[in-house]
């Protein structure tokens, strides 16, 4: 046992020492140094107690003597002996029986004085100390600390530790110690984090545990503290040491306590929002199971695999089957392929645990709605099922009748499989069919028909649909067989003509069938319809189907009469009825009265009450139009007019009713009288005709006419290359061109003016509205046009058969955007080039990896702690340049580009200093966004060409020529956004 210092004599001497009426003398000083070195070392021993009120009291006589030393001029000779003192003071206070060995080891009294030092002599040493403790010692006891008091008395050790690192950096060239202080930095923050008693709380919370929460103050405290667990959980996550367990658990817990607000829920979903998207949840499936599923994944199984299963198979039923079922859009069900494709690998690990098949069940139900919502959302299914005579253009080409063929061919084949399940209707199976007939029907009129027969014939046996019957009638001297006609007519007219003109079919036993003639089959169809729509009833669970009915009557009396527009108008008053659209709310009635809020002061409050008017005037509005439709049921060849009639009168109606009822409420200022509300339905059909049949198709035309400008020249390869990039699409930018026609359309109006033109005479005022704005569209495309899209298209232009690979990461499902992608997926290509540079550099895909997604995230981590504070930017840069280890390279150099005028000769020297590519980064430190871009000029190869996510590839025969086009092309593309430009130089590792 060592000598207790606060026995002894000069301890005693010191504690009672008086600094204003005692001096001190050269000789007392090396005294006192001697004391001080003996109560640091006595502090650090853990083999007897410490009479903590002496130490308080030397420390505080230590104290005086430095003050009165330096107010004498003699410097402070004990400030870090001071410091180290209360140091370890704090450290024997808070620090628990496991982590005693930091208390006891050496370097700890060493680190103040280490850290007051300018220039550190022995950089190696120190280093290496510094490796040791940290490691051995300093990162074990951050994990080990039992309470945040106890993390606190630690966080000087880390403090210091990191003062002095880069003092030794010379001797740490590798920069190890960097790589240790990520370690430091992630063990404190998981400990800080699971020491949040809000953690602890949650791992093992108890529904119901939490009272009181009809108080908004409670549950406002409430989601204060797991909104900031969720952040500090948000610095660990992708940690070593936070166990999938807690993950689960605690998310769990967050989904529990927002079923217990109750109807307050929603005050909770940003928070949990934000915690599924840091543990990388899918967030339309509340569970943490995916978490598991991973970690299941990625070793082998030990132990009861039971238990497994039954878990597997609850996510699978109560929660990854229920959002397949809400999928509605293959975006949507292209989100949840993973998480089914480790379902499928995980139930091939435990499924000799599945005794009850209850597995197998939940897992055949999963795969089988997969599959038919995959058909049901396929490009194919809704225009099938949709079909109307002509749709499909240019059939008179056989290539384009093959493309059709095939696409529907394959299509039906794979749906077909999907039929027996529930999701696949009736009337939709029927409707493929129909429209698979319809399009034969058209094929024929090239006299293709029989390349569609397979299809059809697919059909039929999947719906069990028989074969049409070859009817053979018995010659009958007074009675002339009559013409077939219909489907079953089409069908004999191919079987009969697919042998010789002179053959005749070997069919015997075959009775003559008695024909219907199109007249009575005629009448036949009219009566349905007449009985069908008497009938029609708005709140029948059987509207639908009588609708169809209805429908399918009318197609067979156009088969019957070759007039496609027969009754026309009665299909679209029957399609208001299902799908109130005409009756309803458009875009531009929305537009308008919002413009006319801000004339008329109505407030953003009051507008939103407008969309409370749509119901009751569409319910009323389709009301109307049925009691038209049955009062002419008996006239049937009035029938379609008085459709047409009943559905403009309704629509114009169900304007008018929505306004009147609306001013009625919130009266205009300045006001407007019933008669500008008569007006209404006038001035709301202009704007839409306006909009549409002016805006719209100008801006179209303005457009095509530019295209094939290009076209022109490439042999339509402009616009097929242009389908790859959507942010060069002028299309996309329609609607704010629309938006702006439109506000400079009805600014024109003078609604005061509007309001005292008499019924009937609205017309000529409208029309000179139209007329002074009818080249608005021309002229806004043409502005914006050359502003924003004209030099881009030049390029393009140009190098149109230079992009061997066009490529888009805007384009494309399943791409993870934002800071990191195109960073990540540069480092990938040149990777692979570097390991094989014979590699055809064409057979590199572009774009992300499942790899490069991952390592993505990783860079996008750290520049949310940048953003947050949590390091500084130059940090983040550094620890995102490590990021290339993770495919096997080196970062060796990094060279700024001057400017953009210069990029090309920084090629041509880095050509001529062998290199044969680089990452060129394209920065902005104003917003500290940057992007990356693969760049190369291999001599020895004679690969010349830049890969850009936003681009593609783009080849080119010599230096010369990417020089030329490879800068214009970046001055053009990011100059204005990126002005700093770097070469990112990397090596195998």
């Amino acid at each position: 046992m060592s000598t207790d210092v606060t026995q002894s004599s000069t301890f005693k001497s010191i504690c009672s020492f008086n600094p204003e009426n005692q001096t001190i003398k050269e000789s007392g000083l090396k005294t006192i140094s001697s004391v001080v070195s003996s109560v640091i070392s006595h502090l650090q021993t853990t083999d007897q107690e410490v009479d903590s009120e002496a130490i308080a009291t030397f420390s505080q006589k230590i104290g005086l003597i430095n003050s009165k030393l330096e107010d004498g001029g003699k410097g402070t000779p004990f400030s870090v002996a001071l410091y180290t003192m209360d140091l370890l003071v704090d450290l024997r206070k808070n620090l628990s029986p496991e982590n005693q060995d930091v208390l006891k080891h050496p370097f700890v009294s060493q680190l103040k004085d280490l850290a007051e030092q300018g220039t550190i002599e022995d950089q190696a040493g120190i280093a290496t100390q510094i490796y040791r403790f940290q490691k051995n010692v300093l990162n074990p006891a951050l994990l080990q600390a039992q309470s945040r008091e106890e993390l606190a008395s630690l966080r000087p050790l880390v403090k210091l530790i990191f003062e002095i690192t880069p003092k030794v950096a010379d001797a740490d060239p590798k920069g190890i110690l960097n790589k240790l202080k990520e370690i430091t930095i992630a063990n404190y923050n998981y400990t800080y984090t699971v020491t949040n008693p809000t953690y602890t709380t949650l791992l093992a919370y108890e529904p119901g545990s939490i009272s009181n929460l009809e108080n908004p103050k409670r549950r406002a405290t409430i989601v204060s503290k797991l909104t900031e667990l969720q952040q500090q959980i948000g610095g660990i996550a992708d940690g070593p040491h936070m166990t999938t367990h807690d993950k689960v658990t605690i998310y769990h817990a967050y989904l529990q306590i927002q079923a217990e607000f109750g109807e307050n829920g929603t005050e909770l979903n940003e928070v949990i929002d934000t915690l599924e998207t840091t543990l990388g949840l899918h967030k339309g499936i509340k569970s943490g199971f995916p978490l598991e599923l991973t970690e299941l994944l990625s070793k082998p199984i030990s132990g009861e695999l039971a238990p497994i299963a039954k878990k597997l198979t609850a996510f699978e039923r109560d929660h990854l089957i229920p959002a397949l079922q809400q999928a509605t859009t293959r975006e949507e069900l292209t989100a949840l392929e993973p998480l089914l494709d480790q379902c499928i690998e995980l139930k091939s690990k435990v499924i000799s645990g599945d005794k009850k098949s209850r597995l197998e069940n939940s897992h055949n139900e999963m795969i089988n709605l997969w599959n038919a919502k995959f058909q049901k959302t396929d490009p194919n299914f809704a225009p099938l099922v949709a079909y109307t005579p002509g749709k499909i253009k240019n059939l008179s080409s056989p290539e384009r009748r093959e493309q059709v063929a095939t696409s529907i061919h394959e299509y039906i084949e794979k749906a077909i499989q999907s039929f027996d399940h529930p999701i696949f209707k009736q009337d939709e199976k029927m409707a493929l069919y129909e429209a698979v007939l319809q399009i034969q029907t058209e094929f024929q009129e090239h006299g293709d028909g029989k390349r569609l027969e397979p299809t059809a014939k697919a059909l039929r046996e999947a719906l069990s649909i028989p074969e049409p019957e070859l009817v053979i009638p018995k010659p009958e001297p007074k009675v002339e067989p009559k013409a077939k006609s219909g489907v079953f007519a089409m069908w004999e007219k191919r079987a009969s003509g697919s042998g010789s003109e002179n053959s005749t079919p070997k069919i015997s036993h075959v009775s003559a069938k008695k024909e219907i003639s199109p007249e009575v089959r005629r009448q036949k169809s009219i009566q349905i319809i007449q009985e069908k729509l008497g009938s029609l009833d708005l709140q029948s669970q059987f509207l639908s189907e009588n609708i169809s009915d209805i429908k399918r009557q009318i197609r067979t009396l156009r088969s019957i009469s070759g007039d496609q527009a027969e009754f026309k108008h009665l299909e679209k008053a029957l399609d208001a009825l299902q799908d109130p659209t005409p009756f309803a709310i458009s875009d531009e009635e929305h537009v308008f009265m919002n413009f006319l809020g801000k004339k008329h002061n109505l407030s953003k409050v009051q507008l939103r009450q407008y969309q409370a008017q749509e119901k009751p005037t569409v319910i009323n509005a389709k009301s109307e139009l049925l009691k038209a439709l049955k009062k002419s049921v008996a006239t049937p060849d009035r029938l379609d007019a008085v459709a047409q009639r009943a559905l403009a009168t309704e629509s114009a109606n169900a304007k008018q009713m929505r306004f009147r009822r609306f001013t009625d409420i919130h009266a205009p200022n300045p006001a407007l009288s019933h008669n500008f509300a008569a007006h209404y339905p006038a001035l709301i059909q202009t704007f839409e005709l306006f909009t549409r049949e002016t805006v719209l198709p100008d801006l179209e035309k303005s457009w095509i006419k530019l295209a094939t400008v290009y076209d022109s020249h490439t042999g339509g390869k402009f616009s097929e290359l242009l389908t790859n990039y959507s942010y060069m699409d002028p299309r996309r930018q329609f609607p704010a061109y629309v938006q702006y026609c439109q506000e400079s359309f009805l600014d024109s109006f003078d609604f005061g003016a509007i309001d005292h033109i008499p019924l009937g005479a609205l017309d000529p005022y409208l029309v000179e509205r139209v007329e002074e704005h009818k080249t608005d569209a021309a002229d806004v495309f043409t502005g914006s046009y050359e502003s924003f899209f004209q030099e881009n298209h030049f390029w393009l232009f140009d190098n149109i058969d230079h992009i061997v690979a066009p490529y888009n990461q805007g384009d494309q499902v399943n791409t993870n955007l934002g800071g990191g992608v195109c960073y990540n997926n540069s480092l990938h290509r040149m990777s692979e080039y570097l390991k094989n540079p014979q590699l055809d550099r064409n057979s590199l895909p572009m774009g992300s990896t499942e790899r490069t997604r991952y390592y993505q995230n990783q860079v996008q981590r750290k520049y949310q702690k940048a953003k947050e504070g949590e390091m500084t930017w130059d940090e983040a840069s550094q620890a995102i340049k490590q990021n290339c280890s993770e495919y096997g390279l080196a970062h060796h150099y990094t060279h700024n580009v001057p400017s953009y005028d210069t990029l090309a000769k920084e090629m041509e020297t880095f050509s001529d200093l062998k290199y044969k590519q680089v990452v060129l980064i394209l920065r902005n430190s104003s917003t500290n966004k940057a992007h990356a871009v693969n760049l190369i000029f291999d001599k020895e190869n004679g690969t010349y060409s830049f890969e850009d996510d936003n681009v593609g590839r783009v080849n080119y025969s010599s230096l010369k020529e990417l020089q030329e086009q490879g800068t214009a092309y970046f001055k053009t593309y990011y100059e204005a956004h990126f002005p700093a430009l770097e070469f990112e130089c990397y090596s195998i590792a």
